[in-house]
């Protein structure tokens, strides 16, 4: 159980996955947001619709969302497949990278037929 505000973001994160009972699960959510979050959005050239899924749930989910990097507690889970293996991501996250894949869908095609012009 987490009582000790102590821990490092790595230990709590890592009792955020292995805590069995909600209460555990909340009190290293409510700690971790404590922490400043350091979003990873490195990956996010390689989004496809292939590559990112949501998948709804009937019972609330605690994770850490790897994007945005801030504890979630939602009813659903996004993952994301990079070149560097399978990201876990939030709901928010999940519709920025659908809306940044169709956007680039769309330029390539319009490009393709010579509507908007290349851009270095």
């Amino acid at each position: 159980m987490v009582k000790d505000t102590s821990l490092s973001k790595r230990q709590l994160v890592e009792v955020l996955h292995t805590a069995k009972t909600n209460r555990e699960k909340n009190r290293a959510a409510k700690l971790l947001k404590k922490f400043d979050p350091q979003p990873h959005f490195e990956y996010d050239e390689e989004a496809t619709k292939q590559n990112i899924r949501l998948k709804k749930s009937d019972r609330l989910l605690h994770y850490m969302c790897y994007r945005c990097d801030r504890v979630r507690q939602c009813l659903a889970k996004g993952s994301f497949t990079t070149s560097k293996g399978v990201k876990t991501i939030c709901p928010g996250c999940y519709n920025n990278l659908l809306s940044q894949a169709e956007v680039s869908q769309l330029r390539a095609h319009h490009q393709k037929l010579g509507l908007t012009p290349k851009v270095l």
